[in-house]
């Protein structure tokens, strides 16, 4: 489950791991995949939090590393704006 952006987000607030990069995910907000499933590919995901404060799923977008990597703050920012609106339904 920490392979992914998607799934170390859920492995982050899923647990009280003090992993280091588990800790990071949890400060930062979200979570960077860099080829760690698949060469040359790379993701960004954000938690999706319920009503009442518990993350429910995972949101993530992925792409050639290159990208990921030139605008990691941009998809997470559009994910994290994304992850807010499915909160409110």
């Amino acid at each position: 489950m920490r392979s992914g952006a998607a799934g170390r987000v859920l492995a982050a607030y899923a647990s009280d791991d003090v992993d280091s990069s588990l800790v990071s995910v949890r400060r930062h907000g979200y979570a960077v995949s860099d080829e760690d499933v698949t060469p040359g590919i790379g993701a960004v995901g954000v938690p999706v939090f319920s009503s009442d404060g518990e993350v429910r799923a995972a949101l993530s977008v992925g792409g050639l590393i290159a990208d990921i990597r030139a605008h990691t703050a941009d998809f997470a920012e559009a994910l994290q704006s994304a992850a807010d609106q499915l909160r409110l339904r």
